[in-house]
């Protein structure tokens, strides 16, 4: 897609301003994202070592090719302290794309969260964990496919191989750094409760194309998710999540339910449910984006695909989104 100085300086505009001033993205199926949510989850989960995969696509029905995609990749693991506490270690990639330029992130980070149970009662553990998480994220532009006025060859032609104008350099890295609070208690069994409190970008980047001062926005997040035996093998699984950047505001509520199968089989369990997610700013407030999710458990596979229904009077904005996880030991 050819286009020229002034529209690629005004998209490249549009999608710093996006980055800078509004929320990051997020992934719907929030708790399949754990190390992306919050840093203090690293190591919370019945196993040694777990490796999570999400991807997520949105706005394709609108844009097509230039919709937004992002990919998390995620590992962590837990060393044993104590017999009361332990240290929660991982890592997480995240590559994200948009537009035609393929404006897109980059990020690599470290984490790592010391999680203790303060339970006296084996049977019923209480966890109280902390964590940070830090690393690094490079911001790309792709130009190849501009067109500048220095390359046009004076008779209405354009000639790539004429110098292009490009005013400053799209390719640029920088640090980040976020904190994470979680506290869980599990009561009887197919009973628990979780909830989490974490601030991403606290060291406020400078994330300007352009040279000038566009500090990244602190984002706050906090969540809560619980499980509640209905019968024998079926629970239900309600979760909260509330995001907040700048003065953007999102906020995501629902359920889901799930039903055990045979713990010693090949399918664990098969779980469906169903979220209602808003957004809103000081100007404009979004349709309600409706999230249905089907999830299942083959021996140590995990396999969730949860899909967005959004509507306006302008236009329907979908999102199809799937994760992936294997739990070692």
């Amino acid at each position: 897609m050819k286009i020229n100085t002034s529209i690629a300086t005004t998209i490249i505009l549009l999608f710093v301003s996006q980055y800078v001033v509004s929320q990051d993205f997020n992934f719907s199926q929030f708790e399949n994202a754990p190390l992306y949510l919050n840093p203090a989850l690293s190591g919370i989960y019945n196993g040694q070592h777990r490796l999570l995969i999400n991807h997520r696509n949105e706005s394709v029905d609108v844009l097509g090719d230039d919709g937004f995609s992002a990919t998390s990749i995620s590992y962590d693991t837990r060393i044993k302290t104590s017999k009361k506490a332990f240290i929660g270690i991982g890592g997480n990639y995240i590559k994200s794309r948009s537009g035609s330029l393929d404006f897109g992130a980059d990020s690599y980070k470290l984490s790592a969260a010391y999680v203790y149970n303060f339970s006296k009662d084996p049977e019923q553990p209480q966890f109280i964990s902390f964590g940070l998480d830090f690393g690094e994220t490079q911001r790309t532009v792709d130009l190849m496919d501009t067109r500048w006025p220095s390359q046009h060859d004076g008779s209405g032609g354009f000639n790539p191989n004429l110098p292009p104008g490009n005013p400053s350099d799209f390719n640029f890295v920088y640090p980040d750094l976020g904190v994470g609070l979680v506290w869980e208690k599990s009561l009887k069994k197919n009973n628990a409760i979780r909830a989490g409190l974490s601030m991403h970008h606290i060291n406020k980047a400078n994330v300007s194309f352009l040279g000038n001062a566009q500090n990244l926005l602190v984002m706050y997040s906090a969540f809560a998710s619980g499980e509640v035996a209905i019968v024998d093998k079926l629970a239900l699984l309600p979760s909260a999540l509330f995001l907040k950047q700048g003065k953007i505001k999102q906020f995501m509520l629902g359920s889901s339910a799930r039903l055990y199968l045979n713990p010693k089989g090949i399918l664990k369990y098969i779980q469906f449910g169903t979220w209602i997610k808003t957004a809103s700013s000081p100007t404009t407030s979004a349709a309600n984006t409706m999230v249905f999710l089907i999830e299942t458990q083959v021996k140590k596979l995990l396999f969730a695909f949860s899909y967005d229904r959004r509507s306006s009077d302008a236009f329907t904005n979908n999102g199809l989104e799937l994760s992936l996880g294997y739990t070692f030991n």
